[in-house]
């Protein structure tokens, strides 16, 4: 009799139990509707609580989201800074995230990106964000349909979580880099070259970054230029600027009408573009009405991924030179804009022409990446002729003249899981060269 009450306590128990995890779920259902990633979401916010103190994104009030080009070019950075970007790798890795879109969270997308203070980072909130972590949570679901989620972790050289403002990411990537540039040009006899370039996908937020990195980097090289002509009695140093755009695999002159210019190579294997125009620049807004003009020059359409998506690489070139002594090359200046990954799910609704563009683009950056896992490698041969993009980035790979920054831009929302771990593992495979050189 015993025996028979304790099986009917067990089974009342059980059914109490099924009972209240059926009101549990319909609640949820009730509450979420048709958004079928709370689950996700909630499992997202456990890691992240259950993180220890010292590595939890760090947000304060005065952190505002990316909004606008309009933030305040924050002061150059101090003479000690010539000391740390002397010492500074060749190739620079840095991750910035941006934030969920309007449509994004109309589509109940959600953010898979956690930006992470490495255990050993003894950075405070006013000094530049070094060594950070990332972690993408990429949801699955197991073989009975649970959710469950794969945490991919990356370390570089930086992360920028969306509530980093342009200055605060110009500052810790660029900007310590100029007057070393300068300072190089007065002072080493070989052409000394400093390469920055966005990475990522379509919409992540390369333009947006870029556009700053013109704006205070042009501020700050003539602020030091002309600080080194005051102080110093070698020859005037003038800056030729040049800006051309890879669209279609052909290279055109974004300040000459956009006309077309060859690519060739010299005898000694240098890229060259002869008839590209180079207009002088002696200050910073002259510089910027050149950026200008260019910009409204270059190629941009709609698509089904962007309301303004570029539709080809964009590359901005300032040349220091000596006036007096043959104008010889003193130091160089790149930024490229590259154009964004695309998916061809996502463009199937796209015109015949738009959808031919970003063929091409694919095709380009698929070369880059063969380059950057050949190089990965220690391969012999590193296949840079692929196309015209890797050939001209080839300098800024193997030159033991010349520093690299990267910044690769990730979208945070779940629909863009995948092409965020593309990102991120390549930008973690130029890490690892750098680290191996």
């Amino acid at each position: 009799m015993d025996a028979l009450n304790e099986i009917k306590r067990k089974r009342e128990a059980r059914r109490a139990q099924q009972a209240e995890e059926k009101r549990r779920v319909e609640k949820e259902l009730r509450e979420h509707g048709d958004d079928a990633g709370y689950k996700f979401r909630r499992l997202i916010q456990q890691y992240r609580d259950a993180l220890p103190p010292s590595q939890q994104q760090r947000q304060t009030l005065q952190q505002l989201p990316l909004l606008s080009l309009s933030a305040s070019i924050q002061p150059p950075p101090t003479p000690t800074a010539l000391v740390d970007a002397a010492e500074a790798p060749r190739l620079s890795v840095f991750i910035r995230k941006r934030p969920l879109a309007k449509k994004e969270l109309k589509k109940k997308g959600y953010d898979v990106i956690s930006c992470l203070f490495a255990s050993d980072d003894k950075s405070t909130e006013n000094t530049a964000l070094l060594r950070r972590e990332l972690v993408c949570h990429e949801p699955k679901l197991r073989v009975d349909c649970s959710e469950t989620l794969e945490n991919h972790q990356f370390h570089f050289d930086g992360v920028f979580d969306e509530w980093q403002e342009n200055s605060k990411v110009y500052n810790a990537t660029v900007g310590p880099m100029i007057p070393y540039l300068v300072s190089e040009a007065t002072a080493s006899g070989d052409t000394t070259s400093l390469t920055v370039f966005a990475y990522g996908q379509t919409g992540s937020g390369k333009t947006f970054t870029m556009k700053s990195i013109y704006r205070q980097a042009a501020v700050d090289l003539f602020q030091y230029l002309d600080e080194v002509q005051t102080s110093s009695r070698r020859a005037r140093i003038t800056a030729g600027v040049s800006f051309y755009e890879i669209y279609m695999n052909s290279v055109n002159d974004l300040l000459n009408g956009r006309s077309r210019v060859q690519l060739m190579e010299d005898g000694d294997g240098a890229v060259q573009l002869p008839g590209l125009k180079e207009l002088p620049a002696t200050n910073a807004d002259e510089l910027l009405e050149l950026v200008q003009r260019g910009e409204q020059a270059r190629a941009t359409s709609a698509n089904a991924v962007h309301d303004d998506s570029s539709r080809s690489h964009a590359l901005l070139r300032v040349t220091l030179y000596a006036e007096g002594n043959n104008n010889a090359a003193l130091a160089r200046l790149s930024m490229v804009d590259l154009a964004g990954s695309e998916r061809a799910s996502d463009t199937q609704s796209d015109k015949k022409n738009t959808r031919m563009e970003g063929a091409e683009i694919n095709k380009s950056l698929l070369a880059l990446k063969e380059c950057i896992r050949a190089l990965d490698r220690g391969a012999t041969h590193i296949p840079f002729r692929q196309s015209k993009l890797t050939q001209l980035l080839r300098d800024s790979f193997l030159s033991q003249n010349s520093k690299t920054i990267m910044i690769a831009t990730v979208s945070p929302c779940s629909e863009s899981c995948n092409h965020t771990l593309n990102t991120l593992r390549y930008a973690d495979r130029l890490k690892e060269i750098s680290a191996a050189n």
